[in-house]
């Protein structure tokens, strides 16, 4: 998923770090993490008893650094993965870079107004095909894909794989009219049944296009 952000130089880079954190956090691997442990928490445990004060300086630092600086605001988005994002990330601007944090609340519209107009900072998470305006962006005060906060996001409509290996026929959306009876359940009337979006939300109104088409 892309993210992007007001044009404020100096929140850049402590916002791409953030997000590189997150894209390395996502592709390490398990196996790795459990022989690294026992090698070095020895050795980790041993300095903290040595030098207690140094281990808690550089936090130390970054808070009492926070003091003269602009707070960095996150667009609060209203779904999952994006509050976990901002959360990860907030962390790392606020501990790591020293810099106050805020957290905008709200849904798509309302906070990509709040980008445009300066309310908000960074918006971790977009996805383009359903915000229009996104794809027309000309707005000089918006820099867009500062970095990649995600890997490998997509949509798309997508069948049970036991389906589609028990009906080797069904391989595009236009075969659906011929094997509409595999998704009538008992209370849809024989009817198809097709599992959409969040009411309201501009997927549900793309796939209701798409059905119309």
């Amino acid at each position: 998923m892309p993210m992007i952000t007001a044009r404020t130089p100096a929140l850049l880079l402590a916002v791409a770090a953030a997000a590189a954190v997150l894209l390395a956090a996502a592709c390490g691997g398990d196996d790795q993490q459990q022989q690294a442990v026992p090698v070095v928490a020895d050795a980790a445990q041993e300095q903290q008893q040595q030098q207690p004060a140094a281990a808690e300086q550089p936090q130390a630092q970054a808070q009492a650094d926070s003091g003269d600086k602009d707070p960095v605001r996150f667009s609060d988005l209203n779904w999952d993965s994006a509050l976990l994002q901002n959360r990860i990330a907030a962390f790392i601007v606020e501990h790591g870079y020293g810099y106050p944090v805020e957290l905008v609340p709200g849904d798509t519209v309302l906070l990509w107004e709040a980008l445009t107009n300066g309310d908000s900072d960074i918006t971790m998470e977009m996805w383009p095909a359903q915000q229009e305006w996104y794809n027309d962006l000309d707005d000089q005060s918006i820099i867009e894909f500062v970095g990649k906060s995600l890997a490998g996001g997509w949509e798309a409509w997508v069948i049970p794989q036991y389906v589609k290996d028990a009906n080797p026929g069904l391989v595009s959306v236009s075969d659906l009219p011929a094997h509409a009876d595999l998704f009538a359940t008992a209370d849809s009337g024989g009817k198809a049944r097709f599992v959409t979006c969040i009411p309201g939300w501009a997927c549900e109104q793309v796939n209701d296009a798409k059905f119309d088409a």
